[in-house]
Protein backbone atom coordinates (compact mmCIF):
# COMPACT_ATOMS: atom_id res chain seq x y z
CA UNK A 1 0.00 0.00 0.00
CA UNK A 2 2.77 2.21 0.86
CA UNK A 3 5.54 1.46 -2.44
CA UNK A 4 5.15 4.29 -4.15
CA UNK A 5 5.28 6.72 -0.49
CA UNK A 6 8.11 9.20 -0.10
CA UNK A 7 8.34 8.92 3.32
CA UNK A 8 7.99 5.54 3.60
CA UNK A 9 11.30 3.13 3.80
CA UNK A 10 11.38 1.23 1.16
CA UNK A 11 12.04 -2.32 1.52
CA UNK A 12 14.07 -4.26 -1.85
CA UNK A 13 13.12 -7.52 -2.75
CA UNK A 14 9.90 -9.36 -1.72
CA UNK A 15 9.62 -11.54 1.43
CA UNK A 16 6.65 -13.52 0.57
CA UNK A 17 8.42 -14.63 -3.02
CA UNK A 18 11.72 -15.48 -1.07
CA UNK A 19 9.78 -17.94 1.50
CA UNK A 20 7.98 -19.26 -1.60
CA UNK A 21 11.33 -20.25 -3.07
CA UNK A 22 12.76 -21.87 0.19
CA UNK A 23 14.40 -19.22 1.17
CA UNK A 24 15.41 -20.75 5.19
CA UNK A 25 15.22 -16.74 6.52
CA UNK A 26 13.80 -13.44 5.12
CA UNK A 27 16.45 -10.75 5.07
CA UNK A 28 14.98 -7.06 4.64
CA UNK A 29 17.49 -4.97 2.30
CA UNK A 30 16.63 -1.01 3.07
CA UNK A 31 18.88 2.24 1.27
CA UNK A 32 21.48 2.61 3.47
CA UNK A 33 20.69 5.32 6.46
CA UNK A 34 22.14 7.72 8.70
CA UNK A 35 20.21 6.77 11.79
CA UNK A 36 17.38 6.96 13.78
CA UNK A 37 15.60 10.93 14.71
CA UNK A 38 16.41 9.53 18.53
CA UNK A 39 19.80 9.31 17.96
CA UNK A 40 19.73 12.65 15.90
CA UNK A 41 17.82 14.94 17.98
CA UNK A 42 20.11 13.51 21.55
CA UNK A 43 22.96 13.92 18.95
CA UNK A 44 23.72 17.34 18.30
CA UNK A 45 22.16 20.87 18.36
CA UNK A 46 19.45 21.04 15.53
CA UNK A 47 18.93 24.32 13.75
CA UNK A 48 15.10 25.27 13.73
CA UNK A 49 15.43 25.14 10.00
CA UNK A 50 15.89 21.60 9.99
CA UNK A 51 13.54 20.41 12.63
CA UNK A 52 10.50 22.26 10.62
CA UNK A 53 12.48 20.88 7.64
CA UNK A 54 11.90 16.86 9.64
CA UNK A 55 8.20 17.72 10.60
CA UNK A 56 7.03 18.71 7.18
CA UNK A 57 8.25 15.36 6.18
CA UNK A 58 6.73 13.46 8.88
CA UNK A 59 3.27 15.07 8.11
CA UNK A 60 3.84 14.32 4.68
CA UNK A 61 4.34 10.98 5.95
CA UNK A 62 0.97 10.65 7.88
CA UNK A 63 -1.11 12.07 5.26
CA UNK A 64 0.48 9.33 2.77
CA UNK A 65 0.11 6.69 5.22
CA UNK A 66 -3.50 7.65 6.74
CA UNK A 67 -5.04 8.43 3.08
CA UNK A 68 -4.25 5.01 1.95
CA UNK A 69 -5.65 3.50 5.19
CA UNK A 70 -2.83 2.54 6.89
CA UNK A 71 -2.05 2.61 10.49
CA UNK A 72 1.31 2.40 12.26
CA UNK A 73 0.61 2.19 15.73
CA UNK A 74 4.08 2.71 17.23
CA UNK A 75 4.95 6.06 16.26
CA UNK A 76 8.05 7.39 17.85
CA UNK A 77 11.41 9.06 16.50
CA UNK A 78 13.15 5.53 16.95
CA UNK A 79 10.86 4.66 14.47
CA UNK A 80 11.84 6.93 12.07
CA UNK A 81 15.01 6.66 10.21
CA UNK A 82 17.06 9.77 8.48
CA UNK A 83 19.56 10.17 6.26
CA UNK A 84 22.27 13.33 6.51
CA UNK A 85 23.05 15.53 3.87
CA UNK A 86 26.28 17.94 5.40
CA UNK A 87 27.81 20.91 4.12
CA UNK A 88 31.42 19.65 3.34
CA UNK A 89 32.74 22.98 3.97
CA UNK A 90 31.42 23.59 7.43
CA UNK A 91 30.48 20.61 8.48
CA UNK A 92 26.72 21.51 9.23
CA UNK A 93 23.59 19.53 8.68
CA UNK A 94 22.70 21.13 5.20
CA UNK A 95 19.39 19.04 4.97
CA UNK A 96 17.79 16.12 6.62
CA UNK A 97 15.77 13.31 4.70
CA UNK A 98 13.21 10.80 6.70
CA UNK A 99 11.09 7.86 6.44
CA UNK A 100 8.94 6.29 8.72
CA UNK A 101 10.14 2.20 9.27
CA UNK A 102 9.29 -0.45 11.51
CA UNK A 103 5.48 -1.26 10.16
CA UNK A 104 5.60 -4.54 13.04
CA UNK A 105 2.40 -3.04 14.91
CA UNK A 106 1.30 -1.86 11.31
CA UNK A 107 -2.52 -2.36 10.04
CA UNK A 108 -3.50 -2.02 6.79
CA UNK A 109 -6.82 -1.35 4.96
CA UNK A 110 -8.42 -0.27 7.94
CA UNK A 111 -11.90 1.44 7.62
CA UNK A 112 -11.50 4.68 9.73
CA UNK A 113 -14.54 3.71 11.88
CA UNK A 114 -12.49 0.62 12.88
CA UNK A 115 -11.93 -0.14 17.10
CA UNK A 116 -8.82 -1.82 18.03
CA UNK A 117 -8.42 -3.09 22.19
CA UNK A 118 -5.45 -3.50 24.08
CA UNK A 119 -2.28 -1.08 24.31
CA UNK A 120 0.11 -0.91 21.06
CA UNK A 121 2.87 1.55 20.69
CA UNK A 122 5.78 2.70 23.28
CA UNK A 123 6.30 4.68 26.50
CA UNK A 124 5.24 8.44 26.49
CA UNK A 125 3.54 8.35 23.09
CA UNK A 126 0.89 5.72 23.76
CA UNK A 127 -2.32 7.80 23.69
CA UNK A 128 -5.06 7.83 26.79
CA UNK A 129 -7.02 6.08 25.95
CA UNK A 130 -5.21 3.12 25.29
CA UNK A 131 -4.47 2.80 29.06
CA UNK A 132 -8.51 2.40 30.24
CA UNK A 133 -9.77 -0.19 31.10
CA UNK A 134 -11.84 -2.45 28.68
CA UNK A 135 -12.05 0.38 26.11
CA UNK A 136 -11.88 0.39 22.07
CA UNK A 137 -9.88 2.40 20.64
CA UNK A 138 -9.62 4.38 16.79
CA UNK A 139 -6.25 3.75 15.28
CA UNK A 140 -6.27 6.43 13.33
CA UNK A 141 -6.97 8.88 16.11
CA UNK A 142 -4.03 6.72 18.07
CA UNK A 143 -1.64 7.78 15.54
CA UNK A 144 -2.62 11.12 15.49
CA UNK A 145 -1.84 11.49 19.77
CA UNK A 146 1.52 9.55 19.29
CA UNK A 147 2.83 11.89 16.41
CA UNK A 148 1.88 15.08 18.24
CA UNK A 149 4.08 13.95 21.01
CA UNK A 150 6.24 12.91 18.44
CA UNK A 151 7.14 16.41 17.03
CA UNK A 152 7.26 17.30 20.39
CA UNK A 153 10.33 15.83 21.22
CA UNK A 154 11.78 16.70 18.08
CA UNK A 155 11.28 19.95 19.55
CA UNK A 156 12.38 19.67 23.00
CA UNK A 157 14.05 16.47 23.05
CA UNK A 158 12.18 15.38 26.26
CA UNK A 159 8.45 14.52 26.86
CA UNK A 160 5.55 16.33 28.18
CA UNK A 161 4.85 13.18 30.48
CA UNK A 162 6.50 9.46 30.74
CA UNK A 163 3.13 7.89 30.38
CA UNK A 164 -0.46 9.41 29.55
CA UNK A 165 -2.05 7.49 32.72
CA UNK A 166 -3.28 9.07 35.39
CA UNK A 167 -1.29 7.64 37.76
CA UNK A 168 1.43 9.91 36.24
CA UNK A 169 1.12 13.41 37.80
CA UNK A 170 2.06 15.73 35.14
CA UNK A 171 -1.03 13.50 32.75
CA UNK A 172 -3.26 14.50 35.18
CA UNK A 173 -2.36 18.47 35.26
CA UNK A 174 -2.57 18.00 31.38
CA UNK A 175 -5.62 16.28 31.44
CA UNK A 176 -8.02 17.96 34.16
CA UNK A 177 -6.32 21.81 32.29
CA UNK A 178 -7.98 20.87 29.14
CA UNK A 179 -11.03 19.33 30.64
CA UNK A 180 -12.16 21.57 33.76
CA UNK A 181 -10.06 24.39 32.76
CA UNK A 182 -11.08 24.58 29.23
CA UNK A 183 -7.25 25.27 28.35
CA UNK A 184 -5.83 24.29 24.74
CA UNK A 185 -3.10 21.39 24.89
CA UNK A 186 -0.76 24.26 24.31
CA UNK A 187 -1.92 26.26 27.48
CA UNK A 188 -1.93 23.20 29.32
CA UNK A 189 1.64 22.34 28.08
CA UNK A 190 2.78 25.50 29.35
CA UNK A 191 1.27 25.15 32.26
CA UNK A 192 3.42 22.43 32.78
CA UNK A 193 6.38 23.24 31.74
CA UNK A 194 7.40 26.74 31.55
CA UNK A 195 10.62 26.41 30.44
CA UNK A 196 9.23 25.12 27.28
CA UNK A 197 6.90 27.77 26.82
CA UNK A 198 4.85 27.39 23.27
CA UNK A 199 3.60 31.02 23.54
CA UNK A 200 6.34 31.78 21.35
CA UNK A 201 6.73 29.49 18.88
CA UNK A 202 5.25 29.90 15.39
CA UNK A 203 1.45 29.23 15.17
CA UNK A 204 1.71 26.19 12.63
CA UNK A 205 3.28 24.67 15.25
CA UNK A 206 1.02 25.35 17.87
CA UNK A 207 -1.93 24.34 15.48
CA UNK A 208 -0.04 20.91 15.59
CA UNK A 209 -0.34 20.26 19.51
CA UNK A 210 -3.62 21.73 20.01
CA UNK A 211 -4.84 19.42 17.06
CA UNK A 212 -2.70 16.05 18.05
CA UNK A 213 -2.68 16.27 21.59
CA UNK A 214 -6.94 16.35 22.52
CA UNK A 215 -7.24 14.33 25.12
CA UNK A 216 -10.70 13.52 23.90
CA UNK A 217 -9.84 11.39 20.37
CA UNK A 218 -12.76 12.70 18.59
CA UNK A 219 -11.38 16.19 18.98
CA UNK A 220 -8.14 15.39 16.99
CA UNK A 221 -7.20 16.17 13.40
CA UNK A 222 -7.47 13.77 10.73
CA UNK A 223 -4.86 13.12 8.21
CA UNK A 224 -7.13 11.87 5.98
CA UNK A 225 -9.07 14.34 5.42
CA UNK A 226 -7.13 17.03 4.01
CA UNK A 227 -8.16 20.88 5.12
Amino acid sequence: ALKDCSQVVKVIGDPARMLLEGVDMVRFAMPRMSGDLTGLVQGRALSERIRDRVAKQLIAGMYEMHTRQVVHLDLKLDNVLYTALVDTATGELADVCVAYADFGLSAVNVPYDSLFEGVRGSGAYVPPEMWQEDRKWNPYAADVYSFGIMIYALYYASFPFHTSEKKNQHFTKFQLAQAWQRKTPTDALDALWPCHSLSTVPASRREIFDRCLQIDPSKRFRFDQRD
